[in-house]
């Protein structure tokens, strides 16, 4: 009805159970699972209850990989979030606990997250700006990925929490689209957890995007470059540099055609990088290139 809505988002795990067969023990997971109250054309405010990414940046890309800012930041939670939106603003506080224990509190704490943003449009030009602050950022998929790697000799127990805070800017005018976005670390990582280059890693990342959308035989087409960096997150496995290109096309209806070269620099070969007991140097390679062809359908 126009009050509740419920979305639930399955993906497909194909990776192999312990020795089992592969066809016939692949898995289905719930990766996302929520409950929203609302209808923002009667009431400027909304309830949203469940398994979700939290509004702390937002990714959204016309690149076929995703960007820097993604494996930094995005961070999904089972949280309630109560949201605003109104005359172009839109405001968000949501609640969760977190993953990662501390040795301070011997337990996963509860943590607040905001994201507050405007956004309008003229003629031509449309804007949307916004800002975001998660209570320890260390709950991203990306931190997560090396935090709960036992073989880091961390365990998921940190010395202490570190907050992380975000800013977005996408700009429309005419035919072209500028997105940039920013997410970093406010505090250190204790040396015990991570480091770079011997002492607390600040990891922060950024990404830049100009697009041009133009039809063809009145078929939709973008062309776009785009620009990413990584700050201090060499132990995150995030390029220090990120080139992009894109072009994407609707050949056929319902489906989205796109061809992507990524350029990606490494840290110097003279970085380090630890996480727990683990040291992690940058490899001697530096430069790596990729061409990225998808093909996608969409109903």
């Amino acid at each position: 009805n126009n009050w509740a809505t419920a979305v639930m988002i399955f993906t497909y795990d194909n990776n192999r159970v312990a020795n089992l067969p592969l066809v016939t023990n692949s898995r289905v997971q719930i990766s996302r699972g929520f409950v929203t109250l609302g209808d923002l054309n009667k009431f400027p405010m909304y309830l949203t209850v469940g398994q979700m990414y939290v509004p702390f940046g937002n990714y959204g890309s016309y690149m076929v990989n995703n960007p820097p800012t993604y494996y930094l930041a995005k961070t999904k939670e089972r949280a309630a979030l109560l949201g605003f939106a109104k005359y172009g603003i839109y405001a968000s506080v949501y609640g969760y606990k977190g993953e990662v224990t501390t040795f301070k509190t011997q337990d996963a704490s509860r943590y607040l997250g905001v994201n507050v943003g405007y956004k309008f449009s003229k003629d031509k030009f449309s804007a949307d700006v916004a800002f975001g602050y998660i209570g320890d950022i260390a709950e991203s998929a990306g931190m997560q990925s090396v935090f709960t790697n036992a073989a880091y000799g961390v365990n998921d127990a940190l010395q202490h929490t570190v907050g992380g805070a975000s800013a977005r800017v996408k700009l429309g005018l005419d035919r072209f689209t500028l997105i940039g976005e920013y997410e970093s670390a406010v505090r250190s990582f204790a040396a015990q957890d991570m480091t770079f280059n011997h002492k607390g890693a600040v990891p922060k990342a950024l990404e830049t995007e100009l697009v041009y959308s133009f039809p063809i035989l009145g078929k939709p087409n973008n062309i776009g470059i785009g620009y990413g960096r990584s700050w201090e997150s060499l132990a995150l496995s995030i390029p220090e540099q990120d080139y992009f290109a894109v072009f994407s096309t609707s050949i056929f209806r319902s489906t989205i055609e796109s061809i992507e070269f990524r350029h990606d620099i490494n840290y110097k070969s003279t970085d380090t990088s630890s996480v727990g007991k683990c040291v992690i140097p940058s490899t001697p390679r530096r430069d790596r290139n990729v061409v990225t062809l998808q093909i996608g359908i969409y109903f």
